[in-house]
């Protein structure tokens, strides 16, 4: 066991940089358990909590649990996090020992409560007992690099074969925390904020909340009433721990302080297009600002204009978004549909065009609705033949002469009986 876990070990140390750096004094302490309780037959969990974890949390751990493999059956699939979204545990089993190796993985590290679980099936008789212990070869910090914690106080468990039931059988006593909040005035820069987060379970309640109101500020008040020194829109986020010590962190909402959000209006003509065909996009009715378009095929523009035209290559059912960004930085967007539908003849594009360095072009095409193949024909500027390509599903590649003249060429692609717009393609090495 412990040769293939130093493999996962290994792994998932060099993706976490798990890597030696300074030592911190700290008060971290790490419990199992403490007491946990379970009849025959029934499941039990087994948590793993942290509490004094320096900022900004949990990076990395790796260790060993012993446990009473007479009166508890685990499999590694039973060990899992509390909180899959952010953080991984890989483990492997053997014979009452387990080794772990903990990571967080989007930052959103934890510094109190509960982070993995071991749900395990009793198999001891009633009264039997044994002990539960953790041992930790490293503990590191999500810093950047990270920080081995020297100095980690463990409080070992144990768990007792009883026929009890609920919390007392040593099940976790809260469930189902959820963050959330709303804005319940706005009163030039003075905000009031609404605490709506619940929690479930016997004699569970939230105890604390850490509001970030997104202007470098916080506040640890239920109910808060923040004061703004600027007029200007923020991200605001709560997070609130239970009695249990799981936390979780609401979804960001953004909060628009003595200004407002600027208005984006804009029209397309026609909805309904094929590539190729010039679409006109018309945002007269938007507010000024910094205007960002994104047109659903992959074309991203800062574009100032109130009017301008556009032609789609790609054909779809495509989204169209126009973002604006006013002054005192407040963005609000807004989206419209639009269908593309496959050329009437064929399009292509070439590139590098002008063609200065390398060996190759590529010539793009978008073919009618059912043509699957064509050529693409390369002329001289005295119409002479040059080279003729076979599409290779919708585009060709030609390998320049490193021979040929420099100056203009003509190509057209020829598919389903039809022929594009003759194109120009300017050599220049």
């Amino acid at each position: 066991m412990k040769r293939a876990l130093g493999a996962i070990v290994f792994s998932l140390c060099f993706f976490f940089l798990c890597y030696s750096a300074a030592l911190a004094e700290t008060t971290t302490q790490v419990t199992i358990g403490p007491d946990v309780k379970g009849a025959k037959g029934s499941t039990v969990t087994i948590q793993v909590k942290v509490t004094g974890v320096p900022d900004p949390g949990i990076g990395s751990m790796k260790g060993s649990i012993s446990y009473p493999a007479d009166l508890l059956e685990i499999k590694e699939s039973d060990i899992t996090t509390t909180d899959r979204d952010n953080y991984l545990i890989v483990a492997a089993v053997d014979n009452g020992e387990i080794g772990f190796v903990f990571a967080c993985f989007l930052r959103r590290c934890k510094t109190n409560g509960a982070i993995f679980q071991i749900n395990a099936k009793v198999t001891g008789e009633d009264g039997d007992e044994g002990d539960l212990k953790i041992v930790f070869d490293e503990f590191r910090t999500a810093a950047d690099p990270p920080e081995n914690v020297a100095s980690v106080a463990i409080v070992n468990g144990k768990f007792t074969v009883s026929s009890c039931t609920g919390t007392e059988c040593g099940g976790p006593q809260c469930e189902n925390l959820q963050a959330a909040f709303s804005v319940e005035n706005t009163s030039g820069f003075n905000v009031t904020f609404k605490d709506k987060s619940s929690v479930q379970g016997k004699d569970c309640t939230i105890k604390s909340w850490s509001w970030d109101f997104g202007d470098g500020k916080k506040g640890s008040d239920q109910n808060p009433k923040h004061l703004y020194d600027k007029a200007s829109c923020f991200t605001v986020t709560l997070t609130v721990t239970d009695s249990d010590n799981n936390t979780r962190t609401s979804a960001p909402q953004t909060v628009t302080v003595n200004t407002s959000l600027p208005k984006v209006q804009f029209s397309i003509s026609p909805q309904t297009v094929n590539a190729g065909e010039p679409v006109t996009f018309d945002s007269t009715g938007s507010d000024a600002g910094t205007y960002e378009w994104n047109l659903g095929d992959n074309t991203k523009s800062n574009i100032t204009e109130k009017t301008f035209k556009h032609v789609y290559f790609t054909s779809g059912k495509l989204t169209v978004t126009l973002k604006i960004t006013n002054s005192v930085g407040c963005s609000n967007s807004d989206s419209k549909p639009i269908t593309v539908n496959p050329p009437k003849r064929p399009l292509v594009r070439a590139y590098p065009n002008p063609f200065t360095s390398g060996s190759s072009i590529t010539f793009n095409v978008a073919l009618p609705q059912g043509v699957t193949s064509g050529k693409v024909k390369i002329f001289s500027m005295a119409g002479k033949s040059v080279k003729e390509l076979t599409l290779s599903g919708t585009s060709a590649s030609w390998s320049v002469p490193s021979d040929l003249p420099n100056g203009p060429y003509y190509f057209v692609v020829i598919a389903g009986g039809s022929a594009s717009q003759v194109g120009k393609l300017v050599i220049h090495r």
